[in-house]
């Protein structure tokens, strides 16, 4: 059986699949695979789905409160007023992001049937993402911080170097050599230049294989 290391990225496109089309599950719930994710991405995946569905019921709370007979905002392209009703948490760049990307989603639904459909996509996200924490494992070894720092200097992307360098701590207990993103940017194109930083912390044995989904 195959092992793998997954990425955020991976775990919120099958969170949030509604939204972003279906890019996660080939490495999440099909295949012959052991599916593997370090506490960073753990708790980064909590943390972004806690906060997300509290923004969820905030938005389902601040239309519902509207005028039901008329086109509310948050179903168009504008900027949400939504913002300006102090939600119960922060909303960040990635979130406003996401929320027009909800809007967008939502658009074409006919009006009746938008406040189900946002009440549908709620559960939806609850559900896949305890599918998403009974079908993987979470590695707590420990990595080298001197790597992280070498992998960011060359990647410039802190976050992203703290999951590559437990992705390669995993891969020297034994463990398989593929890290799964959709992280093309930082992660797959530059799969050479991590590499590079790994052979000064460990050898060239210990080079991770950065793949997207579709190829693993």
């Amino acid at each position: 059986m195959s092992q793998l290391f997954l990425d955020t990225s991976v775990l919120l496109n099958y969170v949030q699949v509604w939204l972003e089309g279906d890019k996660g599950s080939v490495a999440i719930i099909e295949g012959d695979h052991e599916k593997f994710i370090c506490t960073t991405v753990n708790e980064e995946l909590d943390e972004r789905c806690s906060t997300r569905r509290q923004i969820y019921i905030d938005l389902r709370k601040f239309v519902e409160q509207e005028n039901q007979s008329e086109v509310h905002p948050i179903f168009n392209y504008e900027v949400l007023d939504f913002e300006n009703r102090n939600p119960s948490v922060s909303v960040t760049d990635n979130d406003r992001e996401h929320l027009r990307d909800l809007q967008m989603g939502f658009a074409s639904i006919d009006d009746e049937d938008k406040f189900y459909e946002l009440r549908k996509f709620i559960r939806s996200v609850k559900s896949r993402k305890r599918t998403v924490d009974t079908e993987v494992t979470i590695y707590t070894g420990s990595h080298k911080s001197d790597l992280v720092d070498e992998i960011n200097s060359r990647i410039e992307n802190y976050q992203d170097s703290l999951v590559l360098a437990q992705g390669a701590a995993w891969h020297n207990e034994g463990s398989g050599d593929t890290v799964v993103t959709l992280d093309s940017g930082d992660m797959v194109d530059k799969e050479s230049d991590v590499n590079d930083a790994i052979e000064l912390h460990y050898t060239s044995g210990h080079q991770l294989n950065i793949v997207p989904p579709n190829a693993v």
